[in-house]
């Protein structure tokens, strides 16, 4: 797993819904500080964040990982 490409598979996803990043954050219940620094590969999220993220974006978190099976 190469460190920014999570983060290019969240953005990805969140523009495949139309969301801003401000959209997907308040969705998340996270700050948009935290969301940016995901999508900028600045930070990976853990398990339960990457979980979270992948439910509230209709994808699985092997998808956003590149591991195949995503929607």
């Amino acid at each position: 797993m190469k460190r920014n490409e999570v983060g290019k598979r969240i953005t990805a996803a969140r523009e495949a819904l139309g969301w801003t990043r401000y959209e997907a954050a308040k969705r998340m219940g996270v700050s948009r500080t935290a969301w940016n620094a995901w999508e900028r590969s600045l930070h990976i999220p853990n398990v339960i964040s990457l979980s979270r993220i992948a439910v509230i974006l209709d994808t699985t978190q092997a998808a956003l990982l590149g591991e195949g099976g995503g929607r």
